[in-house]
């Protein structure tokens, strides 16, 4: 018996094996025991004797399914119960929402004063399996994120930058933005409030200020590094 978990959703094939290991030709019969989700096809045909056919068990449980569940494969020859073989595969299906489960950590408000700048959001797979996510942001067109695709293993955490780059033109408000990851028709997002303000003279002469002494003190400190430097 295997063991297998899979998503709602998910579609899956099984290789099944089924050989006639009578010294007879045999016409066989296979059906399949378990959820309807569960099927095969090109169930009946004959077999000669020591001869193999390989069939495809095909397994897609909807969305919302969830639990543990036995699928039995089994197979008649000649119609007779007494002949009849079987085999079985155990799956865990987890539910789409909690098989591609993202997390979006990333401020809910940024101030932008008419310039570009990028606000970082990170994702976290907290899913139970390896997805190539794809990454979208609704909102003005002077909001971009990237990249546009993001491959997470589960519990692996990356980075989406979210560029705002507002003109001169854009008027001084309060803009909604949405930033959206999606991945097997599951889609996870995060609304970011981005204020566009002029900024005062006040705050410009004291950035300025604080850039004129920063400067300087990077110099000093470099020049200070040479003379430690040439002293020994």
């Amino acid at each position: 018996e295997e063991q297998d978990i899979i998503c709602g959703s998910e579609e899956k094939s099984y290789e099944i094996a089924v050989e006639n290991t009578g010294t007879l030709g045999r016409n066989i019969a296979v059906g399949v025991e378990g959820p309807k989700w569960a099927s095969i096809g090109n169930a009946s045909f004959y077999l000669e004797s020591g001869q193999e056919k390989t069939l495809q068990l095909e397994i897609n449980p909807e969305n919302d399914v969830s639990g543990n569940f036995l699928v039995e494969i089994f197979s008649v020859a000649n119609n007779k119960t007494g002949l009849r073989f079987s085999d079985a595969i155990n799956l865990d299906v987890v539910p789409s929402t909690a098989c591609y489960e993202a997390e979006i950590d990333a401020k809910d408000s940024v101030t932008n004063f008419y310039s570009r700048e990028f606000v970082y959001a990170k994702i976290k797979n907290n899913g139970i399996k390896s997805v190539n996510y794809s990454v979208s942001v609704d909102g003005p067109s002077w909001i971009n994120a990237a990249p546009k695709n993001l491959y997470l293993k589960p519990g692996q955490s990356g980075n989406v930058n979210l560029e705002i780059n507002p003109g001169s033109d854009v008027e001084e408000s309060a803009f909604d933005a949405k930033l959206s990851i999606e991945s097997n028709g599951q889609i996870y997002s995060k609304d970011i409030k981005v204020n566009v303000r002029k900024e005062s003279e006040f705050a410009k002469k004291l950035k300025s200020t604080f850039r004129f002494y920063q400067y300087y003190t990077y110099l000093f400190l470099a020049i200070l590094a040479l003379t430690i430097i040439f002293r020994k």
